[in-house]
């Protein structure tokens, strides 16, 4: 299914321009490149990793160390299609969609602390509280991007 949407933006690639297109189907593509094939990849590879993270959950309950695998292997694979083609048209949003990525593989790093194989209660809080700095610096990188913005125009 996440396939669908490039594969739709591949075969209608002439029309992304046309207006009536845009406010038809925008959504798909707002904000990326279309001047190449692969630009068009990256929402079906978001939802797809985003499917495959809700199906690892269901079925993978009781294998812990395989959910957090798949959560380290799927951004990975994200980060290096984002770095390879920076995909959208501003590098501002593309350097954003990087530090989210690597946020997300440094978190299921994280989490494996919190499997079976680290008994210690120490290490678990100490990563807990590690894992709490790291959202918040994740969080305030974002805030930082989205407040340059309007503060570019003022200046």
């Amino acid at each position: 299914m996440p396939f669908l949407i490039p594969y739709f933006l591949i075969k209608q690639r002439e029309k992304l321009s046309q207006q009536d297109f845009k406010d038809r189907f925008g959504s798909a593509y707002n904000g990326l490149k279309t001047t190449h094939k692969a630009f068009m990849f990256y929402n079906g590879l978001y939802c797809l990793r985003r499917m495959l993270f809700c199906i690892s959950i269901v079925i993978l309950q009781k294998y812990t160390y395989l959910q957090v695998s798949f959560c380290l292997v799927a951004p990975t694979m994200l980060l290096s299609y984002i770095i390879t083609t920076f995909p959208y048209t501003l590098n501002l949003i593309n350097k954003i969609e990087i530090i989210n990525e690597i946020a997300i593989i440094g978190a299921g790093y994280g989490f494996l602390c919190f499997s079976r194989f680290v008994l210690d209660p120490d290490a678990k809080f100490l990563m807990g509280k590690i894992l709490m700095y790291f959202v918040c610096f994740n969080i305030f990188c974002n805030l930082l991007a989205i407040f340059s913005k309007p503060y570019d125009k003022i200046k």
